[in-house]
């Protein structure tokens, strides 16, 4: 991308262009770039579990180039790998603090993930909450705070509609809720089946396991796969 920019710049300038002028004219070319690669990014991600690969690259392509909402796309991938990238905490942390500070949509509950679980920087439980608590916006920063049904239900809208983190926090949420664990496999698989590592990881650990109550039988060589596919995203 920077090479290309130079050689806008150099036509620009035979062109004859005043010099005063080339950057901003650079900085319009590359801010509609980045549109149209976060545009594609979107098309392949709306197609769930199609081309996360395709989508995850376009979106690195945007954040380059400085589009903050692509930022934050970059990072969701990175931490939670999403059948297209390996998880790079630190990057995604660094990507995260940019697109917070610019106020882009998503940037603070992702940054609040990152924070509340230390992932690039040092945990911090209480600014996570903090961070997520100043969006009203995000409805996966609102449903932290919403009782019970209203937490299952917003989630269960954001999940079927083919958001995997939401399919994710789902699982887990039912998981943690008792009574309802029986109801969190579902979900947990179809974030599994979808890439999100996390997911893999903990459907890895219920089969090596097992839940006979719940109507799962322990098979490790499950286990293995899930656990398997897991690592190679990065999940430890």
């Amino acid at each position: 991308m920077k090479a290309v920019a130079r050689l806008e710049k150099e036509q620009l300038k035979e062109m004859g262009v005043k010099l005063g002028h080339i950057s901003f004219i650079v900085d319009a070319i590359n801010a509609h770039k980045a549109e149209q690669e976060f545009a594609l990014g979107l098309k392949y991600e709306r197609v769930e579990a199609a081309h996360p690969s395709i989508a995850f690259k376009h979106f690195e392509r945007a954040a380059e180039l400085g589009h903050a909402e692509a930022m934050v796309k970059t990072a969701s991938f990175l931490l939670r790998g999403f059948n297209a990238a390996k998880i790079n905490d630190a990057r995604a942390f660094r990507l995260l603090q940019v697109a917070y500070e610019k106020k882009a949509k998503g940037a603070p509950y992702w940054f609040g993930v990152a924070v509340y679980h230390g992932r690039g920087c040092a945990a911090d439980e209480k600014k996570a909450h903090e961070i997520w608590k100043a969006d009203s916006s995000d409805m996966m920063c609102k449903v932290k705070f919403m009782t019970n049904g209203d937490r299952v239900r917003e989630l269960q809208k954001l999940a079927e509609s083919g958001d995997v983190e939401a399919q994710f926090r789902l699982s887990v949420y039912l998981w943690d809720t008792s009574g309802q664990e029986k109801a969190s496999l579902p979900w947990e698989k179809r974030a599994a089946d979808n890439g999100h590592a996390q997911a893999q990881e903990n459907r890895a650990v219920v089969l090596a396991e097992g839940r006979e109550a719940l109507g799962i039988a322990k098979d490790d060589k499950e286990a293995v796969k899930w656990r398997a596919l897991a690592r190679a995203q990065g999940q430890v």
